[in-house]
């Protein structure tokens, strides 16, 4: 029978490099977040004042980048599943993909619906 075990390094990688790319998109994130905050309060000259206009766009950028970090960390998790061989690994990358899957969901829907708004 063909052994795909000589694979399981590359996996293993591959997955780290998704994983990686998820914390650079959470911190630019957050970092961006931050700058639009503080350029704003500077735009508007009143402390910690932002119009609802500026706080919906700022919260709407945020949450996409989120959701789009959110997604290479599900990649990452699926790759992994495909060596696991323990049943409790599985369950638990199936828990962490449901929860994934679920956050992104809702982040999407309240998206949506504040830019029906």
């Amino acid at each position: 029978m063909f052994s795909l075990d000589w694979f399981h390094p590359f996996f293993i990688a591959f997955s780290a490099v998704f994983e990686i790319i998820g914390l650079i998109f959470i911190l630019m994130a957050g970092v961006r977040a931050a700058f639009g905050y503080v350029v704003s309060m500077q735009q508007r000259k009143e402390l910690l004042s932002l119009s609802q206009k500026q706080y919906h766009q700022l919260r709407s950028t945020f949450v996409h980048q989120v959701i789009l970090a959110l997604d290479f960390f599900l990649v990452a998790e699926l790759i992994q599943s495909t060596f696991a061989t323990d049943p409790n690994v599985l369950i638990e990358i199936l828990l962490i993909v449901v929860i994934r899957s679920v956050l992104s969901i809702v982040l999407m829907k309240e998206l949506s619906m504040k830019e029906v708004k």
